[in-house]
């Protein structure tokens, strides 16, 4: 850089003042490696990609004519420069033609016989070789190369490429030199391949058997499992379908596979196949025998302790009975095994029984192995009849272990709703139902009362006025009729847009208080001009950047003076004390010309700091300069400014693109700086004492790659940390890394780590990262074109003051089809919260989407889109800003959805949970007229202030000045919500 390049860097931004335009969608780079080092590489309009030459053959000069050598020498050039004494006439450059063509005392001195295919060996030895490529190696011709087809087999150059053979790939059987080596089917064996036996593509094959390939002849040698050669014939393989498994049985199968089924087997008498294989004679407790071809058996055949009594031979010895020997007895045993039992009791006949109750006596007889009295009225399980049925002296009891039938059973129409079921009970010698519970009419409490399987059916509505929790009739909550809520009883449902505390700016008291939209924001007023300090046709105003601390408010900017002899550019400031009511004229902070730029504001612990990079002094390169105020509202700047990077590396090298920020009462400053002529690094330095001073910078980025480019800083603090984070291209594509520094320690907490983690560095492009932290909590969010090549939004967080990162960075945007999204913000206004805002191309034109977080960035909502007064993709929305405090959270972009861009923004009352239905326009230029653009916001309690570059005064040129350049001058405007 030098003091011209300061100047094109100046026409430069102009140019960006200049732009009147609807901004292109993105445009995918593919040459990364270029874009990290910013570099530009330009094609030529008439470049065209040239064909192949016409002459193969032809080295050089081949469409240019020969010189005449037909032209005598006539001599040699006197060397002594006084004329051509020796009579040597130059008739133009050398030749190879043996003569001094040039007159310089030499012959053909511009010609390599010894490597020139047109002159081999000697002048006009032209190399010609069939089918080849000519080359001349030591004066002879040689082969250079092979025409497709042809190949030098023999090694001859004098014949060329000799042999014809179009290459075709590896070695087949085919009967083919495929690879062109002189030979045909090398490492092909046709005496043992199966695939190629005796001849090529010969396939020894065998039905149902194993082949090989002996001496170029298929042979068999093994069956497959399940069959076998019977006939021994190898022609038709293995033909017999059989499983040998080994001795043969009688099952109706060959079981040794001699094709001859149960040999050896005789049905007519083997019990054990008696009639047919398997029928094995069998028969219950007894022994059987196989007769002709039948099953049969004999009494003696029975087992012992059995009798065949019944003579069925089905069932075989089917009596079991050991003989006692004694008289027959009532006892359930055939005494003597003649298949009668108890027929011989002296008891049966007996009078037995008694007369007690509803019972009378009757006969003993022996019923199975028992003495049992028959014929009387015995006792019987006691009934509800006013009888002792059970003849024991008591009537209709109903106890255990033998309850009288039906008592103790449930009773009743129905168990349904509120019906219950009762039991049945013995009362007066008849059965009663008892307890059961009936229908009644329904009434709304959660219960079936009338017993119809429906809860609260048919109920007849009460009046709103009645039921406490329909008695609001104001707001979206008039006009509600009550319903029944079962236990609950009667009650009214909220409205869907019904809010607890009022989020909802959209004119309906959602809260029912009475209030519609209470706590919103409105646009106050109209817009107003700033850099009011110079003529508005002198100046060009760009990039303003604001910050706000209770109602103090301070806005910094870029400006150019059009008719300054200098032609500087400067940096200006104003400030409100009043919470932007009104502004101070605004002043110029820089003392010193030189071209200033980038300028950034702060409040600090105790007053306000600026910093901007600066070309002052003729030094060629920009300087990072401060400047501080001596009270709280920066309503006195100090006399003189303070260079933050006087000391270390970068005290001599162009350093630039700053961000400052505030650590407890310490204040940051981030930069980028060149420490070799193509080597950028980021650098840190501090100051304690609210930048009256600044500590030796440190270097942040320490890759030591030639050509390592690092860039963009930007810088988040806490009370103990502050997290630094760029993008940088060690790896050959884009990364983004991070460093934190440790306030208490005055150290770094450790190398830099990389955040577009889950993916292997440089395996993707990854820019664009800004930073947010808050307590232990830190956040980093880029794009990142990792997936399908899109462009993403990505985030990693550690909640351990920067010790840890995840593993595996989180894509945001959550779309799932491939689109572009770019330019992320973050901000983390509190414990735990955090919120990404970013430019979506999802739905056509770009739109502003948000997401945001409660849980630290463990989980994200659903991302969503604010610019609310068009449809998705109906406009193009740039150049997002956002900032937040509390609950109060704002977003401001240029828009151009009335044709030139115009500045809009919209807010949350509840930390983005909430944002309101109709955006709002902060400028009040005519609609679409001009270009507004660059918001810049800033929140401080219920107040958003939003500052922006307008160029309404380009729309209105007086007569004759349309190329005047004050016609397309910028301005800074200022408006806020309240």
């Amino acid at each position: 850089p030098s003091a011209p390049l300061s100047l094109a860097v100046v026409i430069g931004l102009l140019a960006l003042g200049l732009a009147r335009r609807r901004r292109p969608r993105i445009a995918r780079a593919t040459a990364r490696s270029a874009a990290s080092l910013g570099a530009v590489v330009v094609v030529g309009a008439g470049s065209v990609i040239s064909g192949c030459a016409v002459d193969p053959f032809c080295f050089s000069g081949c469409d240019e004519d020969r010189l005449d050598a037909a032209q005598a020498d006539a001599g040699v050039t006197d060397a002594g420069g006084g004329g051509n004494t020796d009579g040597c006439v130059p008739s133009g450059d050398e030749l190879c033609d043996d003569r001094d063509n040039d007159c310089d005392g030499r012959t053909d001195e511009t010609f390599d016989l010894e490597g020139d295919p047109r002159n081999c060996g000697s002048c006009g030895h032209v190399c010609t070789l069939d089918h080849a490529f000519p080359g001349c190696t030591a004066g002879d011709c040689a082969v250079a190369r092979c025409e497709i087809g042809w190949v030098d087999l023999d090694g001859v150059p004098a014949n060329g490429c000799e042999y014809g053979c179009p290459p075709d790939g590896d070695e087949l059987c085919d009967e083919r030199d495929n690879d062109c080596d002189g030979r045909i089917d090398e490492g092909f064996d046709l005496t043992s391949e199966i695939a190629h036996c005796g001849t090529c593509d010969t396939q020894c094959q065998f039905p149902n058997g194993t082949p090989t390939c002996v001496d170029r002849v298929c042979r068999m040698v093994a069956c497959n499992a399940g069959y076998v050669d019977a006939d021994m014939d190898p022609s038709n393989g293995c033909e017999y379908a059989c499983t040998d498994s080994g001795a043969e049985t009688c099952n109706g199968a060959d079981d040794d596979c001699d094709r001859v089924i149960d040999n050896g087997f005789d049905t007519t008498t083997d019990p054990m196949n008696c009639g047919a294989c398997g029928r094995v004679c069998t028969f219950p407790n007894a022994t059987g025998r196989c007769v002709a071809s039948a099953c049969t058996f004999g009494p003696a055949d029975c087992a012992a302790g059995y009798y065949d009594v019944d003579g069925d031979p089905r069932t075989g010895c089917e009596y079991m009975c050991t003989p006692t020997g004694a008289a027959d007895t009532c006892n359930h045993v055939d005494d003597d095994c003649d298949g009668a039992i108890d027929e011989a009791d002296p008891m049966v006949g007996t009078s037995c029984g008694t007369a007690t109750g509803a019972c009378d006596t009757g006969t003993t007889a022996c019923v199975r192995g028992a003495l049992t009295c028959v014929g009387g009225v015995g006792p019987i399980a006691e009934l509800c009849n006013a009888a002792d049925d059970d003849c024991d002296g008591t009537t209709d009891e109903s106890v255990p272990a033998s309850p009288i039938p039906s008592v103790g059973d449930r009773c009743g129409a129905t168990d349904v709703g509120a019906c219950s079921y009762g039991m049945v009970t013995c009362t007066g010698g008849a059965l009663v139902c008892s307890g059961a519970v009936t229908a009644s009419a329904e009434t709304c409490n959660g219960v079936d009362d009338d017993c119809n399987g429906a809860l609260d059916d048919g109920l007849v509505r009460p009046a709103p006025a009645t039921v406490p929790s329909c008695a609001e009739v104001r707001g979206i909550c008039a006009g509600r009729t009550p319903t029944c809520r079962g236990a609950a009883g009667w009650g009214c449902d909220l409205p869907m847009l019904y809010q607890a505390t009022e989020t909802r700016c959209d004119t309906l008291d959602n809260d029912c208080d009475g209030t519609g939209d209470e706590g919103c924001l409105r646009a106050l007023g109209t817009d107003t001009r700033i850099d009011t300090q110079t003529l508005q046709s002198e100046t060009n105003s760009l990039r303003p950047v604001i910050v706000a601390s209770g109602s103090n408010v301070q806005l910094v900017w870029t400006e150019t003076i059009w008719r300054d002899p200098d032609f500087d550019a400067r940096v200006f400031f104003s400030r409100s004390i009043d919470g932007g009511a009104s502004f101070a004229a605004a002043t110029r902070l820089n003392t010193t010309n030189g071209d200033t730029f980038g300028p950034q504001v702060l409040f600090g612990a105790s007053n306000v700091l600026w910093a901007w990079a600066d070309f002052r002094g003729g030094t060629g390169y920009r300087e990072i300069w401060t400047r501080r105020s001596t009270d709280a509202s920066g309503t006195t700047p100090a006399a003189s400014e303070v260079r933050a990077n006087a000391s270390g590396a970068t005290s001599t090298t162009d350093s630039y693109n700053v961000r400052i920020a505030l650590a407890g009462s310490t204040i940051f400053a981030t930069y980028e700086a060149f420490t070799a002529s193509r080597n950028r690094h980021i650098f840190l330095t501090r100051s304690t004492d609210g930048g009256a001073t600044w500590v030796a910078p440190v270097q942040v980025s320490t890759s030591v790659a030639a050509g390592f480019v690092a860039a963009q800083p930007r810088i988040a603090t806490t009370s103990s940390r502050a997290y630094v984070v760029w993008r940088d291209n060690r790896s050959g594509s884009l990364d983004v890394y991070l460093r934190a520094w440790n306030v208490g320690t005055s150290a770094f907490v450790a190398a830099e780590q990389r955040m577009d983690t889950g993916t292997a560095a440089g395996s993707s492009s990854s820019f664009s990262a800004d930073v947010a932290a808050e307590g232990t909590n830190a956040y980093v969010v880029w794009v990142d074109d990792r997936d399908r090549g899109s462009f993403d939004i990505w985030v990693n967080r550690s909640t351990d003051s920067g010790g840890t990162w995840l593993s595996s960075a989180v894509k945001l945007d959550g779309d799932p089809f491939d689109h572009d999204s770019i330019d992320p913000h973050v901000i983390a206004p509190d414990v735990g919260d955090v919120l990404v805002a970013w430019t979506d191309y999802r739905s056509g034109f770009p739109d502003p989407f948000v997401v945001r977080s409660t849980t630290a960035g463990a989980t994200f909502s659903t991302a969503e889109r604010v610019d609310t007064g068009t449809a998705a993709g109906a406009s193009g929305s740039y150049d997002i800003a956002i900032a937040g405090a509390g609950n109060l959270v704002a977003i401001a972009w240029s828009d151009d959805r009335a044709g030139l861009l115009d500045v809009y923004a919209n807010f949350s009352l509840d930390q983005g949970v909430t944002w309101q239905p109709q955006d709002y326009r902060m400028d009040s230029s005519t609609l679409g007229s001009s270009d507004s653009q660059e918001p810049t916001v800033a929140v401080a309690g219920s107040t958003v202030h939003v500052a922006w570059t307008d160029h309404r005064r380009g729309a209105s040129c007086p007569s004759g000045t349309a190329g005047d350049p004050s016609c397309a001058n910028g301005d800074i405007y200022y408006r806020r919500m309240q």
